[in-house]
């Protein structure tokens, strides 16, 4: 984030700004508890994961244009929290190996299948392309 800020990857991968305090990631944080809540409340074969700050829950920090979730698992100390994707509209998957920054990249490189990225088809490949929000998105 000090290096790019907030912006999406190849047009389908968002990360929220850390520091904005209307849109950033606290405001995107509570947003994403408060729906995940309510759908594990009426739903919760679908929602089986804990919602952040709930030891291990979810805190999401990016989002797909399919408006899929990506975050952490808020257990033990920041450094070691799990990558997780939310895919909105199919089953939940496993949390993804690796730190944030090896997750992005092994997805720009087409090395990963999770629910809820989009993954590389004969019609799209993931581009190490960055688009700052900073500037005309």
């Amino acid at each position: 984030m000090s290096i790019y800020g907030a912006g999406a990857w190849s047009d389908e991968l968002g990360f929220y700004d850390p520091l904005d305090p209307e849109e950033g990631v606290a405001y995107q944080a509570r947003t994403w508890a408060d729906d995940y809540s309510d759908l594990r409340e009426e739903f919760p074969e679908y929602q089986p994961l804990a919602v952040y700050p709930e030891p291990g829950g979810l805190l999401v920090c990016a989002c797909t244009n399919d408006a899929d979730g990506v975050g952490w698992l808020t257990q033990g100390h920041p450094d070691y929290w799990t990558v997780i994707v939310y895919p909105r509209h199919g089953d939940q998957g496993p949390p993804l190996k690796g730190t944030m920054t090896e997750v992005l990249l092994a997805w720009l490189k087409g090395e990963l299948d999770a629910p809820g990225l989009p993954g590389p088809t004969d019609e799209w490949r993931p581009v190490p392309a960055f688009r700052s929000w900073s500037s005309d998105y």
